[in-house]
């Protein structure tokens, strides 16, 4: 296997998992999965803002036709999807959502 390949022998707790595996709770784990920085906590919902744009973007005529959005209105929040999908992540972000807790 690409393992045995890379290890030039089977894995064993010495030449693997004493240096690559860790319990969920040990101190290395939670200091890796902390993220502190905004602009780390933002790439974490790239995603999710990327999606919800693509559905705006996608669904405005039908908004259009319910009455929800005005097409000659351009200061209209769904003028330009990125933007606003932008600014609600951030909003997110600055207010500590976090979807594990």
């Amino acid at each position: 296997m690409i393992l045995t390949e890379l290890l030039e022998s089977p894995p064993t707790y010495s030449n693997f998992f004493k240096t690559f595996i860790h319990p969920l709770g040990s101190r290395l784990i939670r200091k890796l999965s902390s993220i502190r920085t905004t602009k780390e906590r933002l790439a974490l919902f790239a995603p999710l803002q990327k999606f919800v744009a693509r559905g705006l973007a996608d669904q405005r005529d039908e908004l259009v036709e319910l009455g929800m959005y005005e097409k000659d209105d351009p200061e209209n929040f769904l003028a330009n999807p990125e933007e606003i999908t932008e600014r609600i992540i951030r909003a997110l972000v600055l207010n500590d959502f976090d979807f594990v807790s």
